[in-house]
This record gives C-alpha cells, structure tokens and sequence, in this order.
C-alpha cells in the first residue's frame, strides 16, 4: 500500500511518521567492517565505525545505546585518512544493509514513492541534509536511489500504452507472414 499523505514537519522530515528514515532510527544491521563481521543496534552506529582504522574501535560501536551516542562517540575515534572520499560509498552501504535486512523498513521507504525525500534539519548538516533551504541533500539522494532500485516496477506507467499481440490474427504483421520464412 502506497502512502503519500504523510504530516511532515519541514524543519525536522525524517521525524514522526518519517523516523525510520533517519540513521538514528533503533534497528540492527549486520555488516563486515575491516574484514570481521559486527552486529550495530542502528545505521549511526554501522556509519561511525566506519571510520575506524582498527577492529577494537569498530567494536566500540557495537556497544552503544543509540544513534546520537554512535555519533558522539564518532567524533572522539582517530579516523581513516581516507573518510572524505569513503563516506559515501559507505553511506550507501550502510543503508542497503539497513533496508535489506529489515524487510518492514524496506517496505516503509517503499511506500513513501514518489516523495522526494529530503533530511532537513536545524543544526546547518548542508552536506547529508538540508537546513533552511540550503544543502546537497546526499542522504536523501541516497534513499530515493536505494528506493527506486527496490521498488517493483509498474505494469502500465502512466502515460505508456500497453501493446498485446498476443490477440491478432497470424499474418497480421509484415514479419509474421509465413511465405517471409524458408521453412
């Protein structure tokens, strides 16, 4: 079932009914980080120890309550020297583990087709969100791709006509006449 009347707070989207979209969102995720396997308790958590240079620190965010003490947390790691050209591959990673691994959250980004999603917020993250209209929105971007990439495709996409052949009489078309065959 398709969902597009959502009560969206303009300041805040991926809030209330949109809460499952954001990182901080409760769910696990299991993924390989630095070649061993780890089970995080939000995709916050999957995102920070990303940025881990060994497995001891990636392990430290198995162990967190939540999404906002992940990030906290992520802020006091040494960090990959690499992370500006990593984070968002490893962004898009972390969400298609989200989705894929919690069958109910996938369909929930599912049904939000065709809202254009956008991670508003207040405290000025121009580079995953937007924040009083300005931003690049990589969050969003990301979900609507990983959203497209998992949607079912339509039968009839407005405005494309359906053509059956299946119904003609033989030898209705130039290139179904039999005396057109060496047979």
């Amino acid at each position: 079932m398709r969902r597009t009347d959502y009560h969206i707070d303009p300041d805040h989207m991926f809030s209330g009914e949109l809460k499952f979209l954001s990182n901080m969102y409760p769910c696990t995720i299991q993924m390989s980080v630095l070649g061993h396997s780890y089970t995080f308790e939000s995709a916050e958590a999957a995102f920070q120890a990303g940025k881990c240079l060994n497995p001891s620190q990636v392990a430290l965010f198995t162990k967190v309550e939540n999404g906002s003490a992940a990030k906290k947390l992520g802020r006091k790691i040494n960090m990959r020297a690499d992370w500006d050209t990593y984070r968002l591959a490893w962004m898009k990673q972390v969400l298609l583990c989200k989705f894929t691994q919690n069958e109910d959250l996938m369909q929930q980004l599912i049904d939000t087709y065709p809202l254009p999603l956008k991670e508003t917020n207040t405290w000025n993250d121009t580079f995953w969100g937007v924040c009083n209209g300005v931003g690049k929105n990589h969050l969003g971007h990301l979900l609507m791709q990983i959203r497209e990439e998992y949607r079912p495709a339509e039968e009839n996409p407005e405005g494309l006509d359906v053509l059956q052949f299946d119904h003609m009489p033989k030898g209705s078309f130039p290139w179904n006449r039999e005396e057109d065959f060496d047979v």
